[in-house]
């Protein structure tokens, strides 16, 4: 094998192994949804029940000063925040499981490159 080929080998199994640990924390989000506690704690419970509790008193400007509003108003910034976060391990995820399927494509014809298997 030449050392190009050996190079992007390694280069393509870096890169496998990235995807694989993004795929093992999608996994572990998938397992985390599954668990009731935390669709109470978090999911309804940070993510749907407190913005809505937090909006209920923010829109009454005789019950907090300016200070206590800011801090609501990142309460509701960190809600969108984890939000995100958990979106976008979900989507990564998804994306990388494509990923790994092709990286170990092209790591097959990089070693077998007359198609030989």
């Amino acid at each position: 094998m030449n050392p190009e080929v050996e190079e992007e080998l390694e280069r393509v199994q870096v890169h496998i192994e990235l995807v694989k640990e993004a795929i093992a924390i999608a996994d572990k989000l998938d397992v985390l949804n599954r668990v009731p506690e935390f669709e109470e704690i978090i999911i309804k419970g940070f993510m749907a029940s407190e913005p809505a509790r937090i909006a209920a008193v923010i829109t009454d400007p005789n019950l907090l000063g300016d200070e206590d509003q800011r801090e609501l108003l990142g309460a509701i910034k960190a809600v969108g925040y984890l939000g995100d976060y958990l979106r976008n391990i979900e989507r990564r995820g998804a994306q990388m499981k494509q990923a790994l399927a092709q990286s170990e494509q092209y790591q097959t014809e990089l070693r077998n490159p007359a198609g030989d298997e």
